[in-house]
Protein backbone atom coordinates (compact mmCIF):
# COMPACT_ATOMS: atom_id res chain seq x y z
CA UNK A 1 0.00 0.00 0.00
CA UNK A 2 1.22 3.49 -0.78
CA UNK A 3 0.95 5.63 2.32
CA UNK A 4 -0.52 8.98 1.34
CA UNK A 5 0.71 10.43 4.65
CA UNK A 6 4.38 10.22 3.78
CA UNK A 7 6.91 7.54 2.79
CA UNK A 8 8.96 8.03 5.97
CA UNK A 9 6.07 7.02 8.20
CA UNK A 10 6.30 3.43 9.48
CA UNK A 11 3.54 1.05 8.44
CA UNK A 12 1.01 0.85 11.27
CA UNK A 13 -1.48 -1.92 11.99
CA UNK A 14 -4.65 -1.45 13.97
CA UNK A 15 -5.42 -4.53 16.07
CA UNK A 16 -8.95 -5.14 17.35
CA UNK A 17 -9.26 -7.77 20.08
CA UNK A 18 -12.66 -9.35 19.52
CA UNK A 19 -12.42 -12.35 21.86
CA UNK A 20 -13.89 -12.97 25.28
CA UNK A 21 -17.12 -14.63 26.34
CA UNK A 22 -19.03 -11.43 27.23
CA UNK A 23 -20.39 -13.26 30.29
CA UNK A 24 -21.45 -10.04 32.01
CA UNK A 25 -23.25 -8.82 28.89
CA UNK A 26 -25.16 -12.06 28.40
CA UNK A 27 -24.97 -12.19 24.60
CA UNK A 28 -22.65 -11.29 21.70
CA UNK A 29 -21.95 -7.71 22.68
CA UNK A 30 -19.76 -6.94 19.67
CA UNK A 31 -22.84 -7.39 17.46
CA UNK A 32 -24.83 -4.89 19.53
CA UNK A 33 -25.67 -1.66 17.72
CA UNK A 34 -24.98 1.83 18.94
CA UNK A 35 -26.16 4.71 16.75
CA UNK A 36 -26.72 2.30 13.87
CA UNK A 37 -23.35 0.50 13.92
CA UNK A 38 -22.11 -2.55 15.76
CA UNK A 39 -19.64 -2.03 18.59
CA UNK A 40 -16.83 -3.74 16.71
CA UNK A 41 -17.47 -1.68 13.58
CA UNK A 42 -17.29 1.52 15.63
CA UNK A 43 -13.92 0.42 17.05
CA UNK A 44 -12.62 -0.35 13.56
CA UNK A 45 -13.86 2.95 12.17
CA UNK A 46 -11.97 4.83 14.89
CA UNK A 47 -8.75 3.06 13.96
CA UNK A 48 -8.91 3.47 10.21
CA UNK A 49 -7.97 7.18 10.01
CA UNK A 50 -4.80 6.35 11.99
CA UNK A 51 -3.54 3.02 10.62
CA UNK A 52 -2.66 1.36 7.31
CA UNK A 53 -4.44 -1.95 7.84
CA UNK A 54 -6.74 -3.46 10.45
CA UNK A 55 -6.35 -6.93 11.98
CA UNK A 56 -9.32 -8.35 13.88
CA UNK A 57 -8.49 -11.24 16.22
CA UNK A 58 -11.13 -13.34 17.92
CA UNK A 59 -13.29 -16.43 17.56
CA UNK A 60 -14.17 -17.37 14.00
CA UNK A 61 -17.81 -16.38 14.51
CA UNK A 62 -16.77 -12.91 15.66
CA UNK A 63 -14.41 -12.23 12.77
CA UNK A 64 -16.17 -13.72 9.77
CA UNK A 65 -18.69 -10.87 9.59
CA UNK A 66 -15.98 -8.20 9.27
CA UNK A 67 -15.90 -6.84 5.67
CA UNK A 68 -12.58 -6.96 3.82
CA UNK A 69 -12.45 -3.19 3.28
CA UNK A 70 -14.05 -0.07 4.64
CA UNK A 71 -14.05 3.41 3.18
CA UNK A 72 -12.75 6.27 5.31
CA UNK A 73 -12.97 10.05 4.73
CA UNK A 74 -10.92 11.13 1.74
CA UNK A 75 -11.67 7.99 -0.25
CA UNK A 76 -8.89 5.79 1.14
CA UNK A 77 -9.58 2.14 1.94
CA UNK A 78 -7.86 0.23 4.71
CA UNK A 79 -7.54 -3.54 4.29
CA UNK A 80 -9.14 -5.59 7.04
CA UNK A 81 -7.48 -8.89 7.89
CA UNK A 82 -9.11 -11.50 10.09
CA UNK A 83 -7.47 -14.14 12.25
CA UNK A 84 -9.06 -16.66 14.60
CA UNK A 85 -7.74 -17.15 18.13
CA UNK A 86 -5.87 -20.49 18.25
CA UNK A 87 -7.07 -21.08 21.83
CA UNK A 88 -10.77 -20.33 22.50
CA UNK A 89 -11.19 -18.03 25.51
CA UNK A 90 -7.42 -18.07 25.94
CA UNK A 91 -7.20 -14.46 27.03
CA UNK A 92 -6.22 -11.23 25.26
CA UNK A 93 -2.54 -12.08 24.78
CA UNK A 94 -3.43 -15.16 22.72
CA UNK A 95 -5.39 -13.04 20.26
CA UNK A 96 -2.82 -10.27 20.36
CA UNK A 97 0.08 -12.61 19.55
CA UNK A 98 -1.83 -14.00 16.56
CA UNK A 99 -2.68 -10.50 15.33
CA UNK A 100 0.93 -9.36 15.75
CA UNK A 101 2.05 -12.25 13.56
CA UNK A 102 -0.36 -11.07 10.85
CA UNK A 103 0.87 -7.50 11.27
CA UNK A 104 4.51 -8.61 10.95
CA UNK A 105 3.69 -10.65 7.83
CA UNK A 106 2.20 -7.47 6.35
CA UNK A 107 5.34 -5.42 7.11
CA UNK A 108 3.83 -3.35 9.91
CA UNK A 109 6.42 -2.13 12.40
CA UNK A 110 3.97 -0.50 14.83
CA UNK A 111 0.48 -1.30 16.06
CA UNK A 112 -2.37 0.32 17.93
CA UNK A 113 -4.36 -2.21 19.96
CA UNK A 114 -7.97 -1.65 21.01
CA UNK A 115 -10.87 -3.71 22.29
CA UNK A 116 -13.78 -4.49 20.02
CA UNK A 117 -16.07 -3.28 22.79
CA UNK A 118 -14.63 0.26 22.86
CA UNK A 119 -17.09 2.30 20.75
CA UNK A 120 -15.97 5.82 21.69
CA UNK A 121 -12.28 5.75 20.75
CA UNK A 122 -10.84 9.11 19.68
CA UNK A 123 -8.43 8.86 16.71
CA UNK A 124 -6.51 11.90 17.97
CA UNK A 125 -5.65 10.02 21.18
CA UNK A 126 -4.58 6.95 19.20
CA UNK A 127 -2.31 9.17 17.11
CA UNK A 128 -0.75 10.52 20.30
CA UNK A 129 0.02 7.00 21.51
CA UNK A 130 1.91 6.42 18.27
CA UNK A 131 3.88 9.64 18.68
CA UNK A 132 5.06 8.52 22.12
CA UNK A 133 6.02 5.11 20.69
CA UNK A 134 9.00 6.68 18.92
CA UNK A 135 10.91 6.42 22.24
CA UNK A 136 9.58 3.09 23.55
CA UNK A 137 8.44 -0.46 22.75
CA UNK A 138 4.98 0.11 24.21
CA UNK A 139 2.87 3.10 25.24
CA UNK A 140 -0.04 3.01 27.70
CA UNK A 141 -2.20 5.87 28.92
CA UNK A 142 -2.49 6.85 32.57
CA UNK A 143 -5.87 7.75 34.08
CA UNK A 144 -6.27 8.75 37.74
CA UNK A 145 -2.79 7.44 38.43
CA UNK A 146 -3.26 3.97 36.92
CA UNK A 147 -2.31 2.39 33.62
CA UNK A 148 -5.13 1.77 31.17
CA UNK A 149 -4.35 -1.52 29.38
CA UNK A 150 -6.26 -0.52 26.23
CA UNK A 151 -5.84 1.19 23.92
CA UNK A 152 -2.08 0.83 23.67
CA UNK A 153 0.62 1.24 21.06
CA UNK A 154 3.29 -1.38 20.43
CA UNK A 155 6.35 -1.98 18.33
CA UNK A 156 5.45 -5.15 16.48
CA UNK A 157 8.73 -7.11 16.60
CA UNK A 158 9.57 -6.77 20.33
CA UNK A 159 5.91 -7.09 21.30
CA UNK A 160 5.55 -10.32 19.33
CA UNK A 161 8.67 -11.77 20.98
CA UNK A 162 7.40 -10.72 24.41
CA UNK A 163 3.93 -12.16 23.75
CA UNK A 164 5.38 -15.51 22.75
CA UNK A 165 7.58 -15.58 25.85
CA UNK A 166 4.69 -14.58 28.08
CA UNK A 167 2.43 -17.29 26.69
CA UNK A 168 5.19 -19.90 26.93
CA UNK A 169 5.56 -19.09 30.63
CA UNK A 170 1.82 -19.52 31.19
CA UNK A 171 0.95 -15.82 31.21
CA UNK A 172 -2.27 -14.58 29.62
CA UNK A 173 -2.67 -11.01 30.89
CA UNK A 174 -1.78 -7.76 29.13
CA UNK A 175 -0.05 -6.24 32.16
CA UNK A 176 2.29 -9.25 32.36
CA UNK A 177 3.14 -8.76 28.70
CA UNK A 178 3.81 -5.06 29.22
CA UNK A 179 6.24 -5.85 32.04
CA UNK A 180 8.42 -7.55 29.42
CA UNK A 181 8.64 -4.38 27.30
CA UNK A 182 10.15 -0.93 27.58
CA UNK A 183 7.01 1.09 28.36
CA UNK A 184 6.36 4.81 28.05
CA UNK A 185 3.25 6.39 29.54
CA UNK A 186 0.88 8.90 27.98
CA UNK A 187 0.10 11.08 30.95
CA UNK A 188 -3.39 12.32 31.70
CA UNK A 189 -2.27 15.94 31.41
CA UNK A 190 -1.42 15.20 27.77
CA UNK A 191 -4.49 13.28 26.61
CA UNK A 192 -7.20 14.91 28.73
CA UNK A 193 -7.26 18.19 26.72
CA UNK A 194 -7.97 16.24 23.51
CA UNK A 195 -10.47 13.84 25.09
CA UNK A 196 -11.92 15.69 28.10
CA UNK A 197 -14.44 13.00 29.02
CA UNK A 198 -12.01 10.09 28.67
CA UNK A 199 -14.32 8.42 26.15
CA UNK A 200 -11.40 6.63 24.49
CA UNK A 201 -10.90 4.43 27.55
CA UNK A 202 -14.52 3.35 28.06
CA UNK A 203 -15.65 -0.14 27.15
CA UNK A 204 -18.94 -2.00 27.24
CA UNK A 205 -19.31 -4.74 29.85
CA UNK A 206 -23.07 -4.76 30.50
CA UNK A 207 -26.13 -3.70 28.47
CA UNK A 208 -26.60 -0.68 30.74
CA UNK A 209 -23.19 0.64 29.56
CA UNK A 210 -24.68 1.29 26.13
CA UNK A 211 -26.53 4.25 27.62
Amino acid sequence: MNDERGSSRPRVAGIVLAGGRASRFGRDKLAERLDGRTLVDRAIASLEPVVDLVVVAGPHDATRRIPAHHGVPGGSRRPRLRTADPVPDGGPVVGLATALEVAADNRASAAVVVGGDMPWLRPVVLERLLVELEAAEAVVAVETGSWRPLPLALRVAPALDAAREHLASGGRDLFGLLRRLRVRTLEEAVWRPIDPGGATFRDIDRPMDLR
